[in-house]
């Protein structure tokens, strides 16, 4: 019973994360409609992250990583979903400013997390 109590929890944590990252994204990028992302939302985890890869897709490097240096990525896979997306995108060249040093501030955070 403990267990999927605490499934259940992390699962409703998850989802009132992402909530206030879409809010809060979207008043920081008018171009964002958070309600796309919001009406996708569910206690489904495996859906949710899904949700979050799309939005990684689709929008700027330095919108994420400063949503996660306002703490609205505290999830341990929500920033490995963010890395990789970073690592892709330095693959293939992808060219975006790092305005204010958001993605190297994220890039070193997530360095120091692995060591």
């Amino acid at each position: 019973m403990r267990v999927a109590f605490n499934s259940v929890f992390k699962k409703m944590e998850l989802c009132e994360l992402l909530i206030k990252f879409f809010i809060v994204a979207s008043n920081l990028n008018k171009k964002l409609v958070a309600a796309d992302y919001l009406t996708k939302l569910s206690d489904n985890g495996e859906k949710n992250y899904s949700i979050f890869e799309n939005f990684m897709g689709k929008y700027c490097s330095t919108l994420v990583c400063i949503m996660h240096k306002l703490g609205h990525c505290g999830d341990e896979r929500l920033k490995n979903i963010i890395a990789r997306h970073l690592e892709i995108r330095e693959c293939f060249d992808y060219e975006e400013i790092d305005a204010g040093g958001y993605i190297t501030d994220f890039n070193r955070c997530t360095e120091l997390r692995g060591k």
